[in-house]
């Protein structure tokens, strides 16, 4: 029987995605997890992975083509199997109420009521977000029943060029300007949504431990010895290291919830919270457990430069996540898991501090770490087993 080609569910709030590429085309052979397709969210770029071994025997769906979550977009089997297929139509979505602004386009005989329901083509969508047109407001356009097309996007976006300098410096400005009022972005709109969700439905819980780094931080000056700055370890290297240690040893906190089953991951993939000009997004290390040095290093600096490029490596395989706020100097906070995942380590600074070494006072690197867990599926105990595991590695495991 034909397999399904679906498009993926990013988060809980998108509700949409555009094709941005596929890979393969009607009559080519795939295997099973080879990346088939490329999918456009609000946030990023996501790559989408062949479900089974066979031939793509259809595409229901064409390249710029804006298409539901969870929608099916074609069919891999074998050369004689014909799927029933209903091709998805290329119809104008419809949009939210519209506003009527000094700048709008129109033509003669368009729609003109102010709050009408408008339809956007999905040419109109991708144009809009590549000329960075914000649809919403184009009044009127000229397609059929007074749709919004392509060029009712590109004439927008010409009109947009010709405002004074001065004012397309002030919207592009990433620093808020005082006493002003701004819109909130679709990208924090659909990070508030997604971690709001995970505030009501998981009952989080924190549990601290904090770690001596005096030979986590011997052995990577060690490592880092002779080697140019791109190719040193951080401090975050370390924490991921030994995260994947840790998650091997607890697989308790390497789980999600599914119903009323709790499923203990086979993989151990390491998602790292990346801040962008835009917000925050968790690009993926897969495999982090089968990764050595050079290669945890190599692809976590990977992960970060495409995040920032717009494509979120590994999105949706994530098993557990690191926050890291130790490069700007934050001592101690609290994260927010990103679901379905059940726990989150949040990592503050190495900081020198007076301790107690074999009850002689000394001045060490010292880090606090922060677990929070889902109660869900954590208790304290295994919380702390898991940070115990944490901290003996990064402590005593380390090659000196």
């Amino acid at each position: 029987m034909a397999s399904e080609i679906k498009v993926p569910i990013p988060d809980q709030v998108t509700e949409e995605v555009r094709i941005l590429r596929w890979l393969k085309k009607v009559g080519d052979t795939v295997t099973q997890s080879e990346i088939i397709l490329e999918i456009e969210t609000e946030k990023s770029a996501i790559e989408v992975e062949a479900s089974a071994d066979g031939i793509v025997l259809e595409l229901l769906a064409n390249e710029n083509d804006m298409v539901p979550v969870g929608k099916v977009v074609g069919f891999i089997g074998q050369a004689e199997e014909k799927p029933i297929t209903t091709p998805i139509a290329d119809e104008p979505v419809a949009a939210t109420p519209v506003a009527v602004s000094a700048a709008l386009v129109s033509q003669p005989g368009a729609d003109q009521q102010v709050g009408q329901r408008k339809a956007i083509s999905p040419n109109a969508r991708r144009l809009g977000k590549e000329l960075a047109v914000d649809i919403a407001q184009i009044s009127a356009g000229t397609g059929k029943d007074g749709s919004i097309i392509g060029e009712d996007v590109k004439r927008f976006a010409a009109l947009e060029q010709q405002k004074p300098i001065v004012a397309k410096q002030t919207e592009m400005s990433q620093i808020p300007q005082t006493g002003s009022m701004s819109p909130l972005s679709k990208m924090r709109r659909a990070i508030g949504g997604n971690l709001q969700h995970s505030w009501q439905q998981s009952p989080h819980f924190n549990v601290a431990m904090t770690i001596n780094m005096a030979r986590a931080m011997s052995f990577r000056e060690q490592f880092n010895r002779n080697r140019v700055k791109p190719e040193q370890l951080s401090v975050n290297d370390l924490v991921v290291k030994a995260s994947a240690v840790a998650l091997g040893q607890n697989p308790a906190v390497n789980s999600r919830l599914a119903d009323d089953k709790i499923v203990y991951h086979s993989d151990i993939n390491i998602g790292i919270a990346t801040a962008i000009p835009d917000g925050l997004v968790v690009p993926v290390l897969v495999g982090t457990d089968k990764l050595d040095w050079e290669q945890l290093h190599s692809q976590t600096k990977m992960l970060a430069k495409e995040a920032r490029n717009g494509k979120i490596i590994g999105s949706g395989k994530g098993t557990f996540t690191i926050s890291n706020l130790g490069m700007f100097g934050v001592d101690h906070f609290t994260a927010i898991i990103n679901p379905p995942e059940c726990a989150i380590l949040a990592v503050g600074a190495v900081i020198d501090q007076i301790v107690a070494i074999n009850k002689m006072i000394a001045i060490a690197p010292m880090m606090q770490v922060t677990l929070c867990s889902d109660h869900r599926l954590i208790d304290g105990a295994t919380a702390a087993q898991f940070l115990k595991s944490l901290k003996d590695y990064l402590e005593e495991k380390l090659p000196l």
